[in-house]
Formats: C-alpha cells, sequence, structure tokens
C-alpha cells in the first residue's frame, strides 16, 4: 500500500511539468497534502504514535501504541498516559516533562512502561507540542521507538560485567591469600638452606642443601608463574620503574641459575659479551624474570654444550636505548611448527617433550606479556637437533646518572694467558682483556698452554698470569697447573687463577694445594675477575690467602640496630641470620604490639615489618608509628615492609600507611643489601 502511494506521488509530480501556474499551485497543495499523508503513514509503520491533549488526555493511538501496550484502542481513548506507568521515575519527573511540552518545547528521554500484562518495556520517546492557530500549545504528539531489546542486552551485559568483576575480585583475593600461605614457608625453605650453606658442611651434605635450594627455587618460579598467569588474566600485571645497573642485573642472573647448569655439566655463559657501562630505567624484576625463564628454559632443553647470553646495544638515542638480548644453547632445537606455538599459553614443544623436561608451559607465553609491555619484541631462531637462539628486545629509558667511569688500566703491565677449550668463554675473555689493555694470549688444550708458556719464557717475556678453565679434555685445569708449578722453573713464578663451571665442595681448597692464587665460579662477574687479577698481580710472596669472589666482594657491613618485626619463628631466625652477615644488631618482636613497646623503649635505626600479624598487623603497627602523638623514640625511623603479600597493589598499600620500602619474600640478600645501604646512616 505504502509502495502504491509513493508511485501515484511520482506520477502526480511529473504531470506537474508544463502546466499554468494557477493549477500548478492547486496541485502543489494537493500534492503537499497527500505527501504529508504519505509521511504520517510511514512514521506510523515505524514508531509508536499517540496524541493528547492539553491535559494528557489520549486523543489518538496507532495500531503499533495498541501492539506493544496490549491495551484496546477503546481502553486508551481518554485516559491518561499514566495507565502505563511504571513507577519507574518520580511524580516530579512527569511534571517536569508537561511543564517542557506546555512551554512549546520538545522533550526527549527513554522512558519505561508498564503493559497490561504487568510486563515492562522501554521506548525511546520524543514528545513534541501541536500548536492552535494561535500558535498556543493545545496538546502534544509521542513518538516512541521500542529499545526494549538493546535495554535487555545492556542490562545483561551489566550483570554479566558485575558477576565477571566478581569473580575476579574473588579470584585476586584466593590469588593474594595463596600467595601469602606459599610465600611464608618458602621463605623458611630457602632462607635456612642459605644459612645452612654458609656453615661447615662435608661434600656430600652441601650437595645436598644446594639441591634443596634449587629445588626450592624452582618451585618458586612455577609458584610465580601461575600467580603471573592469573595476574594477566585479570589484566593486574603491571611495570614498576626503578633506575637499575644492567650489567649488575646479567650477572646477578648467571650467578643465581648457574647451578641449574651445573646439575647438568652444561657450560652457561652470561653474559658472554662486555656489558654496556650505563643505568637505565625500567622494571629490574620484570627482566630478571625474563632472562630466568628463557635461560632457564635453553638449559633444561639442552644436554650437553653449553648457553650462552649475549646483552648488546641495538639503537640509542638521548632519551631510550633499545637492547638486544640473546640466548643461545645447543640444545634439541625445534621444527617451524613447533616454533609457531611456542609463545601460547600452556604450551610446549609436545606432550614427550614436556614429560621429559618438565615445566608448565607459561614461563615463555608471560615473557612475551612482560617483553611487549616493555615496547620490545619476542621471538626465536632454532634448527631442530642444532640448537636454538631465543631472544627479545627491550626499550629502556636512559637515566641523568652520570657513573662514575671505572678505571680498568691497573693490569696494563701485565701478560696473561688464558687456557679454555670453550670457544665462546675464550671470546669474551679475550674481549675483556683487550678493552682492559693487557698483553695476553688465547689457548684451548692444556698442551698449547704448555707450549706458549715455554716458548714466551724462553724470549725472557714470561706470562705474568695464567687464567685456567678446570674442566677440559685430556689435561683439565687443577692437572695443568701442578705442571706449571712444579714441572718447569722457567714459569714456576707464573700466578694461577682457576675458572671452573663445575664447582664442588672442597675444589678451592685442593685449587690452593696445587699452587694457585685465584680461584673463581662461572659465569664470570666481569668486575670480580678484574679485582681477583687485580690482587694476584700484587702478590710478592709465594704464601698468600686464595683469592675467591666472596674476598673480591665482601658484604658490607653496617654499625646499626635493626628491629625485625615477624610472627613466624622461622622466618625470624632467616631474617635474623641473614642480617647478622652485615654487621648489624637485630632484635625480633612477634607483632606490631611489640614493636611499639620494642620502638617506646629502646633506640633503632630501621624496621622491618611484616604485615600479616595477629594482635596488630604491620599495617596499624606503622600508622601508630608515624601518629603524631606516638610514643616511639623515633616517629620517622624508615620501615620496609617484609612481606608474603607480593600481588599487585601490596607495595602501595604499605606505602600508603607509611612504610619506606618493601620487600617481597622469599627474601633476596641482594634486596636487603640495597635496602640497608638506602636506609641506614651512612
Amino acid at each position: 500500500m505504502y509502495q502504491n502511494k509513493l508511485h501515484y506521488l511520482k506520477d502526480k509530480i511529473l504531470k506537474l511539468i508544463g502546466r499554468t501556474d494557477s493549477s500548478a499551485k492547486k496541485e502543489s497543495l494537493i500534492l503537499a497534502r497527500e505527501q504529508a499523508e504519505a509521511a504520517k503513514f510511514a512514521l506510523e509503520q515505524h514508531s509508536v504514535v499517540s496524541i493528547a491533549d492539553i491535559d494528557g488526555n489520549i486523543l489518538y493511538v496507532n495500531d503499533k501504541f495498541v501492539e506493544i501496550s496490549g491495551y484496546q484502542e477503546s481502553e486508551l481513548i481518554g485516559k491518561k498516559h499514566s495507565i502505563l506507568n511504571s513507577n519507574n521515575q518520580p511524580k516530579t519527573y512527569w511534571l517536569d516533562m508537561h511543564q517542557t511540552v506546555l512551554a512549546g518545547k520538545v522533550w526527549h528521554d527513554e522512558v519505561r512502561n508498564r503493559a497490561k500484562n504487568g510486563d515492562y518495556y522501554w521506548v525511546d520517546t520524543t514528545i513534541v507540542p501541536n500548536f492552535d492557530s494561535n500558535k498556543e500549545v493545545k496538546g502534544f504528539t509521542s513518538i516512541h521507538t521500542d529499545i526494549t531489546q538493546q535495554k535487555q542486552n545492556i542490562e545483561s551485559l551489566a550483570i554479566a560485567k558485575e558477576q565477571a568483576k566478581s569473580a575476579t575480585e574473588a579470584k585476586t583475593q584466593f590469588l593474594a591469600t595463596m600467595s601469602h600461605e606459599i610465600r611464608t614457608p618458602m621463605n623458611g625453605v630457602i632462607g635456612m638452606t642459605n644459612l645452612l650453606l654458609d656453615t661447615s658442611l662435608n661434600k656430600e651434605q652441601y650437595n645436598f642443601a644446594k639441591t634443596v635450594k634449587y629445588s626450592a627455587e624452582s618451585l618458586l618460579t612455577i609458584i610465580n608463574d601461575i600467580l603471573d598467569f592469573s595476574k594477566v588474566e585479570a589484566g593486574m600485571l603491571e611495570l614498576e620503574p626503578l633506575e637499575f645497573d644492567l650489567e649488575l642485573l646479567m650477572h646477578d642472573v648467571g650467578s643465581s641459575i648457574a647451578f641449574q647448569a651445573q646439575n647438568k655439566d652444561v657450560e652457561l655463559i652470561c653474559p658472554a659479551n662486555i656489558m654496556p657501562s650505563q643505568s637505565f630505567i625500567a622494571d629490574p624484576g620484570r627482566i630478571r624474570q625474563i632472562l630466568n625463564n628463557l635461560i632457564g628454559n635453553a638449559i633444561k632443553f639442552t644436554e650437553e654444550g653449553e648457553v650462552s647470553v649475549y646483552c648488546k646495544v641495538q639503537e640509542q638515542t638521548d632519551q631510550h636505548t633499545r637492547i638486544l638480548f640473546e640466548i643461545t644453547d645447543t640444545g634439541i632445537g625445534l621444527t617451524d611448527e613447533q616454533q609457531s606455538k611456542l609463545f601460547e599459553r600452556f604450551s610446549q614443544a609436545d606432550s614427550s617433550t614436556t614429560r621429559k623436561y618438565g615445566g608448565t608451559g607459561l614461563g615463555l607465553s608471560i615473557s612475551k606479556q612482560l617483553v611487549e609491555m616493555m615496547d620490545g619484541e619476542v621471538g626465536i631462531k632454532s634448527v631442530e637437533g642444532k640448537g636454538s637462539t631465543f631472544w627479545f628486545t627491550l626499550n629502556l629509558a636512559n637515566t641523568n646518572t652520570v657513573r662514575p667511569k671505572k678505571g680498568f688500566d691497573n693490569l696494563r703491565e701485565q701478560k696473561i694467558l688464558i687456557v679454555d677449550d670453550n670457544l665462546t668463554n675464550r671470546v669474551l675473555l679475550g674481549q675483556l682483556l683487550t678493552k682492559w689493555q693487557v698483553e695476553h694470549t688465547l689457548v684451548d688444550s692444556g698442551k698449547r698452554a704448555l707450549e706458549k708458556l715455554t716458548e714466551e719464557s724462553s724470549k725472557g717475556k714470561p706470562y705474568h698470569i695464567a687464567i685456567l678453565d678446570m674442566q677440559m679434555p685430556q689435561m683439565d685445569g687443577l692437572q695443568l697447573g701442578t705442571k706449571i708449578k712444579n714441572d718447569n722453573h722457567l714459569f714456576k713464578n707464573t700466578r694461577l687463577v682457576m675458572l671452573t663451571s663445575q664447582g664442588q665442595r672442597g675444589d678451592a681448597h685442593k685449587s690452593k694445594v696445587a699452587g694457585f692464587n685465584g680461584y673463581l665460579n662461572k659465569p664470570i662477574d666481569q668486575t670480580i675477575l678484574y679485582n681477583t687479577l687485580l690482587k694476584v698481580a700484587e702478590f710478592n710472596v709465594p704464601e698468600q690467602p686464595l683469592i675467591t669472589a666472596y674476598s673480591s666482594r665482601e658484604l658490607p657491613q653496617f654499625t646499626a640496630r635493626v628491629l625485625v618485626v615477624e610472627d613466624n619463628a622461622i622466618n625470624q631466625k632467616v631474617a635474623q641470620g641473614l642480617l647478622k652477615k652485615f654487621g648489624v644488631q637485630v632484635e625480633l618482636a612477634a607483632n606490631g604490639e611489640e614493636a611499639l613497646n620494642s620502638l617506646e623503649n629502646l633506640p633503632f635505626d630501621l624496621v622491618f615489618m611484616d604485615c600479616q600479624m595477629p594482635v596488630m598487623d604491620g599495617y596499624e603497627a606503622t600508622q601508630q608509628i608515624r601518629h603524631t602523638e606516638s610514643k616511639v623514640r623515633n616517629q620517622d625511623i624508615p620501615i620496609v615492609a617484609m612481606t608474603a603479600n607480593s600481588m599487585e597493589g601490596d607495595r602501595e598499600k604499605c606505602l600508603a600507611v607509611g612504610m619506606n620500602d618493601f620487600i617481597s619474600k622469599p627474601v633476596n640478600p641482594s634486596k636487603v643489601q640495597e635496602v640497608l645501604k638506602r636506609w641506614l646512616p651512612k
């Protein structure tokens, strides 16, 4: 019917062409009326329409109004629109609407009505005033569009969103609780094992303790992966930008993961190149996590050979530096198909690989997330059966800190021989000695070493120092050192430094007996190596103490009294044993109330505060200490959270109540050292 009317109007318009003005005007009026009727018809086919008088009594409703309301036309005519009132709005709302239209203005809103059967429906409503010939409002027309389905969709979405939010909050709370409950005993296991390793143990006991520590740290890695995966799912994984020393971070990572490589007789070279001497701003904890995941993964899938970690500046501006990290192994390698899905969640190369090597399949996925959060990329190059190179880039912010230049010119008078069968190690040591302006020679075996020593000594240019690798075929470092010291008087004065990647308890003593002057574990800490060579070069009598990593870089000592507030007896012992290594006097409190009592009666320089404790927790205790009417001796005393609460927001919560710093459990000794340096009096 509607289409027929449109065709009719079109024909009429065509017929108007060529008519006289008077007849055209007449026809135009007829056409205008017909157009209005057509428009009204089209409107009523699309919309819900009603007309009311000035008092609000309904004069007209269209078929769609009848259909949506459920009332018959006879039931609506003469009634007010309040017959449809769903009590969704107060009376003042409708009075304001009525006043707006009476003032000759258009009113618009979304309205909920109630149909005859009691069901609710929503309409997008526009109400316009109707004027008489004197331009006075004589009533109004309401035009509605049914939006019930859209409203229901929005309500369903809101309900789903609220349910998802509740589920996320419950999940987050569960994770926070589980994190705390797991980390508290883990701190005891790892901390007590560290203290045990510093006692007098025989070789078997030492290896047992090292295995316990490695197993606990492996378990902690899995726990962290699961917690981080949950944070990714909840959109809570965030970064904490801090200034850090990349060189130191790389050496710490290498040292912490070395035992994993030693257990498999795999050579770990970390870093495998000279590091950039520069500080950056990023999240060092997350960078460490990425490196631990990728290096640990490489060691896991390497049965023999080496894992080398390279770190190079790829691009640099005044504000940022793009660093390329490469972790190269001689492991099992991967097919193209395996590489394509490697960074997916819960993914390993295949199920048999998972059974053989273990792992959650989360580490690489989380690493990818972290790299991308730091404006980087991650990927892999691999050949099945020949090994892999995992690589990632990070865009790090440069610091304004001007680092003092390290002097590396005190070894220029020395002549050094490097003996190592591993090419990567030889290249790295050669690069370091070149940087330090030291004359040197690189050889790959004990036999070649003896030939070079003899050759140079016969020329009257003997080597001052020989750096020997312990694990070499045919003749190992200990055998070679013994020959150098005992078999030829020409070079018996050459000082010896042992480097080993498979150090066992008692090896240092054996090296000293064989005549070595220094003993260091791989991976090589470049600063410690330089300091060791410096001390060895200064030896002027045969009987000198053996230089080790511990004597090259001893723990700093502090004269201070520290209060540890901790309710767990095992963690009290861990904190006490760890802090005593730094020379501090340690007092203990089992809860916040005891801590307040101690701080009121005794002078302290620093407080390590647990958060969750009975009687009074760490948050309340800190607030009490900071209160202006507090009776403690020093209301501004530095307070460091030492807590198993490590979820997103826990650090901020600690700082908000007045704490100065934050350490999560299990406690890392290097973190404790940083805190002591930061907060104790100089």
